[in-house]
């Protein structure tokens, strides 16, 4: 895969992200709030707890109120910010700072508890059928969406990534849609409409699950509630409905080189995050293999969020912030081109 390489702190990055830095000044306050917030509350027991600590943060924090103002980007663009964390060293107010990076553009958070036991801010280690190191997940290279069988209810539409111990600056990759588009060229307009068409596409549940599902069948493209293009999209889960249908697996190919032209690199250094509309720009990581065929070490704090989970959670959590993913998709409504409504 050909790629471009970018730097959140180079010039040509800013055409791909919006890149903010926390003042010194605002950092310090962080911390203040921080000190407080633990003398008042005590260390946070649960993802409630951290819920609300971070909402604390963003209600009292000068950065989280400036970063509010960036809301309507993380629709269309990946949000970068570097400089969050003070340290590598695992703690609560690192959880409680990323939290508070979707919280401040208004999203909401939730997880899958079905996913190797996620916590609302997961480090991803160890896990029940995962691994310590988040670089040796299987399949993690491969450009795709995470959990693209669900409908647009019941997938994240938005990954939040915070490094806290990323010392080879391990890239992440991206390809945003409109890019994807551009790179197929005159022949998007030949795919488009197979793409968006019911009953051509399979989309397979993630191996991370540990279940034998047959995946649900559902467009490639589709509009969401603004009526704005999403990708529904995995390198290694999205297949032709048909065998023979010739026509599918040709809009396929194409969709998958022009999203290997249109991919870039995104190295989220030690200390900073991402958070991504992954819905609208499909992701991997690059390879992370030593010439001694080790795994380079990584540490990512992961967050799922939506606009609007109402609809999400009427399907039956087993608390506040967790869901059974299995369940969601394995119900009636999970179908594309059903109607959308607002939600809160």
């Amino acid at each position: 895969m050909k790629t471009n390489k970018y730097s959140p702190n180079s010039n040509e990055v800013n055409s791909k992200c919006v890149t903010i830095v926390p003042a010194a000044a605002e950092i310090f306050q962080l911390q203040q709030i921080e000190k407080a917030a633990q003398a008042d509350f005590g260390p946070p027991s649960d993802d409630q707890s951290l819920s609300l600590m971070a909402q604390n943060t963003v209600h009292t924090s000068d950065f989280y109120k400036r970063l509010a103002e960036y809301r309507t980007h993380a629709d269309q663009r990946p949000i970068y910010v570097a400089g969050l964390l003070d340290t590598t060293e695992p703690n609560h107010n690192n959880q409680i700072r990323h939290l508070a990076v979707g919280q401040a553009l208004g999203l909401k958070g939730f997880t899958y508890v079905d996913e190797n036991r996620p916590k609302l801010a997961d480090r991803q280690s160890p896990r029940e059928n995962g691994v310590e190191n988040s670089n040796e997940t299987p399949n993690l290279h491969l450009m795709h969406m995470d959990l693209s069988a669900g409908a647009p209810w019941f997938h994240p539409t938005h990954i939040l990534l915070t490094a806290e111990y990323n010392p080879f600056n391990v890239s992440t990759l991206m390809a945003l849609l409109p890019d994807v588009i551009g790179a197929a060229g005159p022949l998007f307009d030949v795919i488009e409409p197979v793409l968006r068409e019911k009953g051509r596409f399979r989309h397979l549940v993630s191996p991370s699950f540990g279940v034998d599902h047959p995946g649900v069948v559902h467009p490639v493209l589709a509009k969401n509630e603004y009526d704005r293009d999403m990708i529904f999209f995995s390198s290694y889960s999205t297949t032709v409905e048909d065998p023979v249908d010739e026509e599918a697996a040709f809009a396929l190919g194409v969709l998958k080189r022009a999203i290997d032209v249109a991919s870039f690199e995104l190295p989220i250094r030690t200390g900073d995050c991402c958070i991504f509309p992954q819905d609208f720009a499909v992701h991997g990581r690059v390879d992370a293999t030593l010439p001694n065929g080790q795994v380079k070490p990584r540490t990512l704090i992961r967050t799922y969020w939506r606009r609007h989970i109402a609809q999400l959670r009427a399907v039956g959590g087993i608390n506040p912030y967790g869901l059974r993913y299995t369940d969601v998709i394995s119900g009636g409504r999970n179908v594309l081109g059903a109607a959308m409504t607002e939600e809160v």
